[in-house]
Order: structure tokens, then C-alpha cells, then sequence
């Protein structure tokens, strides 16, 4: 009786050279998946699945299903080794190079006839030479060397056999057990005699490639279409913006992007271009995307992928492009205020070298003088570069002077306009003012013994005498 071993009952190790995709390792061409086996986006062929198995095993036929969805390969190498051992090295016993119009690849003996194998529709036929050594093998080994402009893919293989004549009765009965208590989940293999084994095991593999096509989609899956998805995150979108580059990104995505260039300290910028977002270039909602996202959304509103998915922003009424308009334009400030500050101090080392007359002082903001340069023409300066020097200084004393004020009205420092009286015992102009509106020189006030008004005999703390600043 034939036995396919490379289902899960029967043990059979597969190994691969390369790495794979994720969700498509080569396990999956020995456990029942329907996934198949695909090579990382960057591997090229040649790709080598090795397939050990539980027992040296007389080998009938081999049939490779080479397509996952796009990806196809289109040329196989078939090597076969008798022992276990690293010594020992493959014999290569067939290959097979299909065509476009080819469903896959059957490889079989040379002993086994056309008439008694027939083959699945589409398939292209290979023999396998080297019949001794077919009959006790331990390994296949499986080499994918072409692909039809894609990764080297493997959609599904079957390896059709018996336990070789040259095993012991125990191993073939373990075996045979093995087959017999597998999975009920699988579809149970009839017991053919040795005349039409090959061609039964051949008649179920066809029905098996077509019940795949004709197997239907099922109701929980949801197409949704690819102008719905996040480029960067491959999700649906909430709330679609077009960038500048015109690729529509989420709103959420944008905003995370602007959070990790702040944290850099870079500008926000168009995450495919590099170039800088501002008041010109900057992303516009799509409203008509929105809409189309939503009406989607609704009609599908049963299905549970759109259950889980978020349909508003967030919360917080501040997130969203203000946010990062806010996170630009204070990006953008800090980045012009250096240059600024630059630009200012060049300006200051070029005008000291000039008169002193050239320098004229401000009024007095908060006790202060501030002194403005004022530049004169230079040969060595262009008209262009000193206008610009010139704005850059009056931009910074604006906003120092703005700043100033703006601290002096907050500080509760008493201005007296009047004359203040002056001290009887010393001409000193230092005073001091009493919560009874007495002034005292600071002489006096020292040395007096008890806190108390000379005048009115008013007590007060040592807190409360106020220092009065004339204007």
C-alpha cells in the first residue's frame, strides 16, 4: 500500500537552506497547512527543502504543487540520498523546468506507466532515474532553481511510497499503524492492491487540486479594498490625509511620525519625500476617501474585523493636525531663534570695530539700558546680507523689550513720583517706608530698640518696612 509520507502522522522532518516568510516556513509542506512554503522577499534560488524520513522508504512518485497565490516557481532539481549520514551526498534523480501553461510537476518512477499513473490534468510528467537507489531511500532533497519573476514558492508536495523490502517487520507494522490511527479530520485512504495503487493515490490528489479551487471564500472574511489601507501600517484608515508627495497616510500614523521627529529634533516632514511640511506644504484631510471609508464601514458594521476597529480619533480634543502644526511651528521657532541669536552676535563683533557713535541706548526697561547697534555700511558687508542682520537684531529687541515689560508688570515694586522727605538725622537718600506710611532712613532704622514708628509709635514686624525707589 502507498503512503504519503508527508503527512503529519507519518513524522517526516523538513528542513530549509534559506530563510522563510513568516506564517510560511517549510513545516507547513508536513502538517496540513494550506499555506504552503515562500522564500524571504530577498532570497533568490537556488532554495533546498530537505525531507527526512521515519524510515528508509521505497519511493513510487513525487507530485509538487508550485504556486502560492502570485508567487510560482517553474524549475525543480529532485535528489535523493539512502542514508542519514553528512558523508554521503545526494543523487540527483530528476528535473523538471514547466511551462506557463503547466500546473505543476509529477515525478515518478521509470518503471511506473503512463497508462497506470495517470497523471492530473496540466501536469508536466519527469521520471526518476537510478531505480536501486529509489528503492531505499532515507532523504529527499527538493531544490527550487527557478522562479517566474517571483520568490521561490512551493504551494504543496506529496511523497508517495511504501517502507522499503529492507526493513524489518516490526518497522512496518509501526508504520502501518501509524497510517491507519491517523487524524480522522483527514480524509481516510482506501486499500489498494499493488496493480492500481498508483492510479487511486493519482485520482485523490487531482480531486484534492480541485476541491481547492473550487473551495469557497469564508463569510467572515472581508475584502477590503487597497486605497482603504495605511501605506505605512497596512490598516484601515480613521481619518485618511493626502501629504504633499500625494500618498494618503492616517491621521494617527502622521501624528505618530511627528512625535518621533520631535523627539529627534528634526522638523515634520513628508514621511516618503524627507521634504519639510509649513504653511504652504502642508497634508489636507480627504474628505471624499472619509466617506467611502465610512459608507464601508457601515455596510459592513456585522462583519467582527470591523468591530475591532476604531472609529474615532481619540479623546483628546488637541490631537490631530493642530497638534502637529503646533509641534512644527515651535520646531520652526526654536530653529530661527538660533538663527537669529547667530546672526545677532556676528552682527555685534562686526559693528564693535565701528565708532562708538554708532551706538545709541534705548529707554530704561526694568532698570536697564539697552544699547542698539546700529550698522553702518561696510564694504565687506552686501546690502542684502546687512538688511537682513539688521531685521534679525530689531526682531530680537522687540520681543526682549515685549518680555520685559510684560515681568516688570507682575513685580510689585513700589514707584514713588512725589519727593520723599528726607531723613532729619543724616542727609542719606535710602529710605525705607512703614505700614503707617512713615518713611525712615535706614540709619534710624536700625538702631532702633523696638520695632515701633518714631513718629506715630505704630508697632511693625521686621518684615514690613518696604525700601521706596526714587523715579
Amino acid at each position: 500500500m502507498l503512503l504519503n509520507f508527508c503527512d503529519p502522522c507519518l513524522r517526516t522532518d523538513v528542513t530549509c537552506s534559506t530563510v522563510s516568510s513568516d506564517g510560511y516556513e517549510a513545516t507547513n509542506l508536513v502538517n496540513n497547512s494550506n499555506k504552503g512554503f515562500l522564500a524571504y522577499s530577498a532570497i533568490k534560488p537556488p532554495v533546498h527543502l530537505e525531507f527526512v524520513f521515519i524510515c528508509n522508504i521505497q519511493l513510487s512518485h513525487v507530485v509538487i504543487y508550485p504556486q502560492v497565490g502570485a508567487q510560482r516557481s517553474v524549475g525543480f532539481q529532485l535528489s535523493v540520498k539512502s542514508s542519514n549520514s553528512n558523508q554521503q551526498s545526494f543523487l540527483d534523480v530528476s528535473s523538471a523546468y514547466i511551462k506557463k501553461d503547466e500546473a505543476g510537476v509529477f515525478f515518478y518512477r521509470s518503471d511506473l506507466g503512463f497508462e497506470e499513473a495517470m497523471v492530473p490534468s496540466n501536469f508536466s510528467q519527469r521520471y526518476m532515474k537510478r531505480l536501486p537507489v529509489l528503492n531505499y531511500v532515507n532523504a529527499l532533497r527538493l531544490s527550487i532553481v527557478k522562479t517566474d519573476n517571483s520568490v521561490p514558492a512551493l504551494g504543496e508536495i506529496q511523497i508517495w511510497g511504501k517502507v522499503s523490502p529492507k526493513c524489518s517487520k516490526d518497522i512496518s507494522m509501526g508504520i502501518m499503524s501509524l497510517w491507519m490511527n491517523r487524524n480522522d479530520n483527514q480524509l481516510p485512504t482506501p486499500l489498494p492492491n499493488e496493480s492500481n495503487s498508483s492510479q487511486v493515490i493519482i485520482n485523490q490528489s487531482s480531486e484534492h487540486s480541485e476541491s481547492q479551487k473550487s473551495e469557497p471564500i469564508p463569510d467572515d472574511s472581508l475584502d477590503i479594498p487597497d486605497d482603504f489601507l495605511d501605506p505605512i501600517t497596512c490598516e484601515i484608515m480613521t481619518q485618511p490625509v493626502v501629504l504633499p508627495s500625494g500618498k494618503i497616510i492616517d491621521q494617527k500614523t502622521l501624528e505618530k511620525h511627528a512625535q518621533h521627529e520631535a523627539l529627534r529634533g528634526r522638523v515634520l516632514s513628508d514621511p516618503f519625500t524627507g521634504l519639510c511640511l509649513n504653511e504652504i506644504r502642508k497634508p489636507i484631510i480627504a474628505y471624499s476617501l472619509k466617506a467611502r471609508i465610512d459608507k464601508f464601514l457601515l455596510d459592513n458594521s456585522t462583519n467582527k474585523e470591523v468591530i475591532k476597529l476604531p472609529r474615532v480619533l481619540g479623546s483628546k480634543k488637541k490631537q490631530g493636525l493642530e497638534e502637529i502644526k503646533m509641534i512644527s511651528q515651535s520646531t520652526n521657532r526654536n530653529y530661527s531663534e538660533n538663527t537669529v541669536t547667530d546672526v545677532s552676535s556676528i552682527s555685534r563683533k562686526r559693528t564693535s570695530e565701528v565708532d562708538n557713535n554708532s551706538v545709541k541706548h534705548r529707554r530704561i526697561v526694568g532698570g536697564h539700558s539697552l544699547p542698539v547697534a546700529t550698522i553702518i555700511g561696510s564694504s565687506n558687508l552686501s546690502r542684502t546680507h546687512a538688511k537682513f542682520e539688521i531685521n534679525s537684531v530689531k526682531k530680537n529687541l522687540i520681543r526682549y523689550e515685549s518680555d520685559q515689560v510684560q515681568v516688570t508688570e507682575k513685580i510689585s515694586i513700589p514707584y514713588i513720583s512725589s519727593n520723599i522727605p528726607k531723613c532729619k538725622c543724616c542727609a542719606e537718600t535710602i529710605s525705607y517706608k512703614l505700614p503707617c506710611n512713615h518713611f525712615m532712613c535706614r540709619k534710624t532704622l536700625l538702631s532702633l530698640d523696638k520695632n515701633a514708628c518714631t513718629i506715630c509709635k505704630v508697632e511693625f514686624k521686621s518684615s514690613d518696612p518696604e525700601r521706596v525707589h526714587s523715579s
